[in-house]
């Protein structure tokens, strides 16, 4: 289950967890984007937001019980545009 508003996305993993972020409209938009433009190219078996981000968590740990060092330097590539992102 996912609730949104314009600055919280809620994901409901379970009646017991739960995730939530804080995106805004704009991110929400885009990640809506990304889901139905992956799912329209077969790479995802869903439009649900939930399940994309349940499988991208199961692609985080299938590769680091693989390849810990991939996760790692792949992360570290991402760290720097990360960091600029979230100071604008």
């Amino acid at each position: 289950m996912i609730n949104s508003n314009a600055n919280n996305m809620i994901i409901r993993l379970s009646d017991n967890s739960k995730i939530a972020v804080r995106l805004n409209e704009n991110e929400i938009t885009k990640l809506k984007t990304i889901v139905e433009d992956l799912f329209e190219s077969k790479a995802i078996k869903s439009k649900d937001i939930e399940d994309f981000l349940k499988f991208t968590i199961f692609i985080v740990f299938d590769e680091y019980e693989k390849n810990t060092e991939s996760l790692k330097k792949f992360y570290l590539h991402n760290l720097s545009n990360y960091d600029k992102s979230q100071s604008k």
